[in-house]
């Protein structure tokens, strides 16, 4: 858990992190995980409300370097919005652990 967020501060990708988690459930794992790589709020920083939120929420204060958005769970309007919010010239990742959380399984692996 975290684990992408991780291998950014790990491998120098980034200086600080924000693991925003769908679920509550996976933050004590994903603050341990983290937790070697410096102190929270410091280093990095976990939150678990919506992705359209987050990625809205500061608009015209900052914008983002990278945005690594795994749509499991995540509405179209949240991909929107991390269009909106990454930098110019930054990275942003869209990716898609689940192929089947947005399809129909039995069409798609038919």
């Amino acid at each position: 858990c975290g684990a992408r967020a991780a291998r950014y501060l790990e491998r120098g990708v980034a200086s600080f992190v924000h693991c925003n988690e769908g679920s509550p459930d996976l933050g004590p794992t994903i603050r341990s995980n983290l937790g070697r790589y410096g102190d929270e709020g410091a280093t990095w920083r976990i939150t678990h409300d919506d992705a359209h939120k987050v990625m809205l929420g500061n608009a015209g204060e900052f914008a983002y370097d990278i945005i690594d958005a795994d749509s499991f769970g995540m509405s179209p309007r949240a991909i929107s919005a991390a269009m909106w919010s990454v930098k110019l010239g930054g990275l942003l990742y869209l990716t898609h652990t689940d192929g089947r959380a947005h399809t129909d399984p039995e069409r798609s692996l038919g």
